[in-house]
């Protein structure tokens, strides 16, 4: 049995008018410029760019946080504790000034 071609165009011109009447909706969104489009590549380009640094600086103020917090440790035990290990950094002070003397200061890079 053949169907008629109305029967069967019928819901999909109904399915359309509904969308058309759904987009209408939105016809007074504004509209980007077409210069847009050509311009979308350099600007995620760009974005990507900017996402890469923020996450380098975002590692480096963590470093510098935990590098301070283990700093301000430091100076509070060098305050509060009664030992402190200045003999053995006088002797290896004293050592490498006697070094420098008969070798010569270390190469820098």
């Amino acid at each position: 049995m053949r169907l008629p071609a109305s029967w069967v165009l019928t819901p999909l011109a109904a399915d359309h008018r509904r969308g058309d009447d759904q987009l209408s909706e939105y016809a007074d969104l504004p509209h980007p410029p077409a210069e847009w489009a050509s311009a979308l590549p350099d600007l995620i380009v760009e974005e990507t760019r900017l996402q890469t640094e923020l996450t380098g600086i975002k590692q480096r103020e963590k470093k510098v946080r935990e590098d301070l917090e283990g700093l301000g440790d430091a100076v509070n035990n060098a305050i509060e504790l009664p030992w402190s290990n200045g003999q053995a950094e006088g002797q290896i002070n004293r050592l490498t000034s006697n070094a420098q003397c008969t070798v010569g200061p270390a190469p820098s890079f």
